[in-house]
């Protein structure tokens, strides 16, 4: 529930890329990438990339990310072949493993745990299990 309500909740405004020594160099720091939005799940405007500028900051996260593979930003996807018309957000930081993705690491945990425990348990105790294991969910 938490992270549907961060990813499809959160409203992510207009964001500038940060001058980084790689956004410096490719010519897209200071640029203003246009959001205004919630709910996108895309690279440009998504919500877990809001949080992680906020919380993790772009000057910690990966230079540029994975993202300067995709059809929008190379000219030979899925190889890395920078497009001279791509747009900024395409060489901006990128957390992979950002805040809201992590959230859910606790709860599988929890899950697979309490499935371990069920899976040893016998009888009442494994009915017990059942029950407050599909309350989890």
């Amino acid at each position: 529930v938490a992270y549907a309500a961060l990813t499809y909740g959160t409203y992510v405004p207009n964001w500038t890329v940060a001058a980084t020594a790689y956004s410096k160099q490719t010519g897209v720091a200071g640029a203003t990438v246009e959001c205004g939005m919630k709910g996108a799940v895309g690279p440009k405007c998504s919500a877990a990339g809001y949080w992680d500028r906020k919380i993790i900051g772009q000057y910690h996260s990966f230079q540029p990310g994975e993202k300067v593979r995709l059809p929008t930003c190379s000219s030979c996807s899925p190889g890395d072949c920078p497009r001279p018309d791509a747009p900024a957000w395409c060489q901006a930081p990128f957390e992979p493993e950002g805040v809201v993705a992590s959230l859910l690491a606790p709860l599988t945990v929890a899950v697979g745990a309490h499935y371990g425990a069920l899976a040893k348990a016998g009888g009442d105790v494994k009915r017990a299990w059942a029950v407050s294991a599909t309350a989890c969910l």
